[in-house]
């Protein structure tokens, strides 16, 4: 047994192949034509000719090679055109996503990250509970760490605006771990070799609320500004505020270390 990778829906090919066309395409994907990714593809022509499918057979890894391949030295020759896009999903749990038609190649996206309303709710809901013990306290510094990861995973806009209302949360732990998330989703741009699965977020969108941040009473929340802080382009002039200014000296200690990282 292989490695099995299934495919849901197919591409449309516009027009329809004509016949002597789908014959010859279903006859090419058996062979291995010069410049052909692998040796094995695993999509053929549906029988009207109408779409690119799957064929059912496992052990199919280039996918998307092989649908550009054939887009490329077969249906753009002959006047055809691909269009749609197919899901997969492999064996492993973390194998899918989305072949999509750019232009005259077919890629392999990850697949944009669903947000469960249902969690959402519940995350508000545990975070509306007053911190009347240290269990209850522990439950919303766990449900705002889940709050961030959703913020991080998904980039939606509307979870960031609930996340930054929590700047505003009675408890400087609640609002430290906000800030060091607004940090986190700077940082995620820079991971190399990882896209984020949807529209990543614009500097300018998260300095403002780490910003704000700076002038939060608590120590602790303004620490976490200066390690958020060197992840923003023009965060030096603040840490040089924060260095010289700041009441606390370990907010004036820890921006003077941040500036030294960033020089």
């Amino acid at each position: 047994m292989g490695y099995t990778t299934t495919f849901n829906d197919a591409f449309t090919i516009e027009p329809p192949l004509r016949e002597p066309d789908r014959a010859a395409l279903a006859l090419l994907v058996t062979q291995q034509p010069d410049g052909a990714p692998t040796r094995h593809c695993g999509w053929e022509p549906s029988e009207n000719g109408a779409t690119l499918r799957w064929d059912g057979e496992e052990n199919f890894a280039d996918y998307a090679e092989w649908a550009t391949f054939l887009f490329a030295h077969f249906l753009i020759p002959r006047g055809y055109r691909l269009r749609g896009e197919v899901r997969w999903q492999g064996e492993d749990e973390d194998d899918h996503g989305v072949l999509c038609v750019r232009g005259d190649i077919v890629v392999a996206e990850p697949p944009v990250f669903e947000v469960d309303p249902k969690r959402v709710a519940d995350l508000r809901e545990q975070l509306a509970k007053p911190a009347t013990s240290n269990a209850a306290r522990s439950r919303r510094l766990e449900a705002i760490g889940n709050l961030v990861g959703l913020v991080f995973e998904s980039r939606s806009r509307e979870l960031l605006a609930l996340l930054a209302e929590y700047l505003a949360d009675p408890e400087p732990k609640i609002r430290t771990l906000v800030v060091d998330g607004l940090g986190m989703l700077l940082d995620r741009g820079s991971e190399p070799g990882r896209p984020p699965p949807n529209e990543p977020f614009a500097e300018v969108e998260i300095a403002p609320l780490i910003r704000r941040a700076l002038a939060d009473t608590d120590e602790r929340v303004r620490v976490a500004c200066t390690r958020a802080l060197q992840l923003v382009a023009d965060g030096a002039a603040d840490l040089e505020r924060l260095s010289t200014r700041d009441p606390s000296q370990s907010v004036r200690d820890e921006a003077t270390y941040a500036l030294r990282d960033i020089s």
